[in-house]
């Protein structure tokens, strides 16, 4: 049956859709939604009002209110923020809009300057970080510090800046140095975008200022840490630009020494020492490895030391064939990659002189690049997994031109494995063949191919120069870096007279680093904490150099006020 409706609940009906359509459209309105378009926010939140303000004296409140001119997220503030001197309670943080309040739990010191500090951990609601820390201060007491420290820290192969570095400060009670590293710092500060940082507000004293990439967050340099030491082991906060000339450049804190972590037997004649970090061999020779029969004390004699390339942790050893039995190796000179000296201590090992003996296997070329054009500095070599004999080099190795014709060859060796190949006529250019074929008792038995030129004097160029007014001692070594590559193409040293050259350098355009070489060991060394040393002097030149086959590149005379003693202006 049929219902029939009034006109009252027809009208209802029809106007139903179109009130529910209006409330949607009322509540969508409602709604904060981001807008769409227009360009992203990039620019980073600022500080509009501080209370107190900064700089101000004789403050009594224990509320401190900042006002950002934009919302900004409530977490990074909390790890952003620090105060110096750090009160015993951590305060409380309380947000109202824009506006931040920090409240102390208890009264403020008479007559201390605080400093609070935001570093770039902060963001706004966008995301966009701080690119430098902000800094604020006001006295409990009638006058305000003002003693200022800056500086900049760089990484040490181009000499780029380094963002987002702490930086601590340490007071030095005597003003000379530091017997060792208080447990905290008493100010902290952030390096901006270029690497450049300064402190505010210091009281007027000497202080110990080291770099920190503090990686954990705990204000203190731990060991792998990148750091960067103080150029002077005291500086002087005063009250005017406090400038440090001489820049603060990075390296890695590595104060442990590599230690043998196991030794196994690898068959009747070869061991396995591993260690608990990259190593590498500080001799070339045997003569400080010690491997002796635990019982009899008879020493093995030790034929070969050597590292495989994909196995920087490990050291092996190739001896006379030793019977079945317990001996102790006393480990030779190995070093870490920041120089630490590996521990020399005696390890046991259990030989069985059952176990059989692998077969050769090739290991590799090197260079590893097909195709690759040598430098003629550079012999090309051939690798095995241990050492072997030349004339098993001489059986499994040969060199063709491309037309398929054998050329002669030599092979010489350091430690058994690498075997550097010097190939008659190679020197003009044109492209040879090496193969090895291991024989069919070796693991496998296909042959593997590498091709490779040699780069001639046409193709090669260099740079030439004067490092003028700076003392003869000590010796100051010169790097030229590819654009954009971490390991120096080729190096020099300075001549008693001032002079260098870099020769043999493929066209391109170079860095030039140098370095005072105070400890002569031909290489840049970052300095250590405790005791106390400087980073060596570098300096980088701002300007690309040019460099053409066959011709020299002369730079201008280069004066380096870095490298003077400090007493000199």
């Amino acid at each position: 049956m049929t219902k029939t409706r009034t006109p009252r609940q027809i009208l209802r009906a029809a106007l139903l859709p179109l009130s529910v359509t209006a409330c949607c459209l009322l509540a969508s309105c409602a709604v904060p939604v981001a807008p769409t378009g227009g360009p992203a926010d990039s620019v980073p939140p600022r500080v509009e009002l501080a209370v107190p303000a900064n700089g101000e004296v004789n403050v009594t409140t224990t509320v401190v209110r900042i006002t950002f001119n934009e919302y900004i997220t409530e977490t990074s503030l909390q790890q952003a923020l620090s105060i110096t001197p750090e009160p015993a309670e951590r305060p409380e943080l309380r947000w109202r809009k824009k506006t931040a309040e920090i409240r102390f739990k208890r009264e403020l010191e008479s007559n201390t300057t605080y400093i609070i500090t935001i570093d770039t951990k902060l963001r706004d609601s966008h995301g966009v970080s701080l690119t430098s820390p902000i800094t604020l201060a006001f006295s409990t007491g009638p006058q305000i510090n003002r003693g200022k420290i800056s500086g900049r820290v760089l990484e040490p192969v181009q000499g780029r800046g380094i963002p987002s570095v702490q930086v601590f400060a340490y007071p030095i009670p005597d003003g000379v140095g530091l017997d060792s590293l208080p447990p905290v710092p008493l100010y902290r500060t952030e390096t901006g975008a270029d690497g450049r940082f300064q402190f505010d507000y210091l009281s007027l004293r000497a202080y110990f200022v080291l770099a920190v990439h503090d990686r954990n967050g705990n204000r203190r340099p731990d060991n792998l840490e990148s750091i960067a030491l103080p150029p002077l082991a005291a500086i002087l906060a005063d009250s005017s630009e406090g400038d440090v000339a001489r820049p603060w450049i990075t390296t890695v804190l590595d104060t442990v020494p590599p230690s043998i972590r196991r030794v196994e037997s690898l068959s009747p004649s070869r061991l396995a020492v591993r260690y608990s970090e990259d190593v590498g061999l500080d001799k070339s020779d045997t003569s400080d490895w010690s491997l002796a029969d635990s019982l009899s004390e008879e020493r093995v004699d030790v034929e070969f030391v050597y590292q495989l390339p994909d196995e920087r942790r490990q050291i092996f050893l190739q001896a006379v064939p030793m019977r079945s039995g317990a001996y102790f190796l006393t480990p030779g000179a190995v070093t870490d990659s920041v120089g630490n000296p590996g521990m020399r201590q005696k390890t046991y090992v259990q030989v069985d002189e059952t176990r059989p003996e692998a077969p050769h296997q090739f290991v590799g070329f090197e260079p590893r690049t097909a195709g690759a054009l040598l430098h003629p500095s550079r012999r090309p070599a051939v690798i095995f997994d241990r050492p072997a004999t030349p004339g098993e080099v001489s059986e499994w190795v040969s060199v063709e031109d491309t037309a398929g014709a054998a050329l002669q060859f030599s092979s010489t060796t350091l430690d058994g494995v690498r075997h550097l190949l010097a190939i008659d006529g190679s020197e003009k250019g044109e492209p040879f063949v090496i193969k090895v074929l291991m024989d069919s008792t070796a693991a496998g038995d296909s042959t593997q191919i590498q091709r490779f030129s040699y780069l001639t004097g046409r193709q090669l160029g260099g740079i030439v120069g004067v490092i003028a007014d700076v003392p003869p001692e000590p010796e100051i070594f010169v790097e030229a870096f590819s654009t954009g590559e971490r390991l120096a193409a080729r190096s020099s040293r300075r001549n008693p007279d001032g002079t260098f050259s870099i020769e043999l350098l493929r066209e391109g355009s170079y860095m030039l680093r140098m370095t005072l070489d105070t400890n002569g060991n031909g290489r840049w060394d970052g300095g250590s904490i405790d005791p106390y040393r400087p980073a060596e002097r570098v300096f980088w030149t701002s300007d690309s150099v040019r460099v053409r086959p066959r011709w020299d590149t002369d730079v201008d005379t280069i004066r380096i006020p870095q490298f003077l003693p400090d007493q000199q202006p």
